[in-house]
């Protein structure tokens, strides 16, 4: 490798380096559609709303405040049950993503100076 070849050297790195952002960024998206599918199956072979409803307001006698709502079963109780999970699902994916962009654009700035190289040397 001479020092008139870095520009193509730097080029074809920087492309390589793009495609493996890519990559990780065509995984995540699969991966998330994957998901998004199973909940959407599991959700659709509910056959009720919820099946218990309870709804709690400050009754005497009981514990102070005790106020709020509680729904079990059914489609509402299958989302609320996994709001926990879902999130932590989200965090990774945002990461992946975060991580396959941060790789791609690395890649796109190595080919930018591969390609300012080869014009300078062109001239």
């Amino acid at each position: 490798m001479n020092a008139n070849t870095w520009p193509q050297w730097a080029a074809a790195i920087g492309v390589l380096v793009e495609f493996v952002g890519f990559v990780v960024l065509g995984l995540e998206l699969m991966q998330t559609n994957k998901q998004a599918l199973r909940e959407a199956k599991l959700l659709a072979s509910e056959k009720s709303l919820f099946t218990t409803l309870a709804v709690y307001d400050d009754i005497p006698g009981d514990a102070p405040n005790y106020t709020g709502a509680s729904v079990e079963g059914g489609i509402l109780g299958r989302l609320v049950e996994s709001i926990p999970a879902r999130e932590k699902e989200v965090a990774r994916s945002r990461w992946m993503i975060s991580a396959g962009l941060v790789v791609s654009g690395l890649g796109v700035l190595i080919q930018i100076a591969g390609a300012f190289g080869q014009a300078w040397l062109a001239k």
